[in-house]
């Protein structure tokens, strides 16, 4: 599992692969107090400003301009437990999650190959990349093997 996420105040966002949170791990109060009281984007104190929120994806308490209510999809969720429910995330989590969507990051074998046993159309497509990388290897050897042949003539 990726432990990466903002570690201090204003930190960049990372890959994070850890499965949800519970919704009462997720207490905006209880983050803030861990936090110092202060906002874990902008670092301004936060505590007598409602709403505090957090967010789902760094477990971080957030001021209401640092976290507008964006729901992203977590990559946790979906490689865990293939959820692909959005939760509640900060400004700077859902500008990272989207500008990485669509990009093959999670490696699901090393992750969690269970996952493989438990959603069909996924073991289906590991089945056909697996099908496809045989292919493709069998073609360039089968090239080779053909042009060499073509040299000797």
């Amino acid at each position: 599992q990726s432990r990466l996420r903002a570690g201090s105040l204003g930190a960049p966002v990372r890959l994070v692969t850890d499965p949800p949170p519970r919704s009462r791990d997720l207490s905006a109060p209880r983050l803030l107090a861990a936090q110092g009281g202060a906002c874990a984007g902008c670092g301004r104190p936060a505590q007598g400003q409602p709403p505090v929120r957090a967010c789902a994806y760094t477990r971080r308490a957030y001021c209401a301009a640092c976290h507008r209510n964006d729901a992203e999809v977590l990559p946790g969720g979906v490689l865990h437990a293939w959820d692909f429910r959005k939760r509640r995330v900060c400004v700077q989590a859902a500008h990272f999650l989207r500008s990485v969507a669509t990009r093959p990051m999670l490696n699901v074998s090393a992750a969690n190959p269970e996952l493989y046993n438990r959603v069909g159309a996924l073991a289906r497509c590991l089945d056909l990349r697996t099908w496809l990388t045989r292919a493709l290897a069998q073609s360039a050897a089968r090239s080779k093997v053909l042009a060499a042949a073509g040299r000797r003539r």
